[in-house]
């Protein structure tokens, strides 16, 4: 609720970057918590982006998000593709859920239009944002864990996104 509280105060938006659930059977504890989450955040008049995650994917590889009917929910965008979402007249997420490749995301980037034109720095205009359910490669988890999958840094570097938010570290 604290994470909606202040997206309430600010944005208006929450970003779930995926694993909303660990196991793909879902426990009644798990939907009462997502029902509680989702029914706080349009009562306080927050959006929220949910991206699919590894965890959320049933044995049959569908988003166990599907079966449990949030993704009809009119503030709750469900994201099991990588996609634009326009958020705003000045905002454009371009989300990259569990199993997205690098490719995907450059084909969606091309499809943009002149990235050169993309401002970088967050100062008013139109910003686009990648959020992505993955990890930086190489990255440093601590206790001899480096990530060994995911993004590098090059490819960020290289690319035209003002902001990357990622989510996938399990500890």
């Amino acid at each position: 609720k604290q994470g909606i509280d202040v997206a309430a105060r600010a944005a208006k938006l929450l970003i779930i970057p995926g694993d909303t659930t660990d196991l793909p059977t879902v426990s009644g504890y798990v939907l009462d918590a997502l029902a509680e989450i989702t029914s706080y955040a349009r009562d306080q008049g927050v959006e929220i982006i949910l991206l699919s995650g590894n965890h959320d994917l049933s044995h049959m590889g569908r988003p166990v998000i599907s079966h449990l009917g949030i993704h009809r929910l009119a503030h709750v965008t469900v994201s099991t593709e990588p996609e634009v979402l326009d958020v705003s007249d000045k905002l454009s997420i371009v989300t990259a859920p569990y199993g997205t490749k690098w490719p995907q995301i450059e084909r969606i980037v091309e499809g943009l239009g002149d990235v050169r034109s993309w401002d970088r720095k967050l100062n008013g205009r139109r910003q686009y944002l990648f959020v992505g359910h993955d990890e930086v490669q190489g990255a440093d988890f601590g206790n001899g864990h480096k990530a060994s999958g995911g993004y590098t840094l090059d490819q960020f570097k290289a690319s035209p996104f003002a902001f990357f938010a990622l989510g996938h570290i399990h500890r």
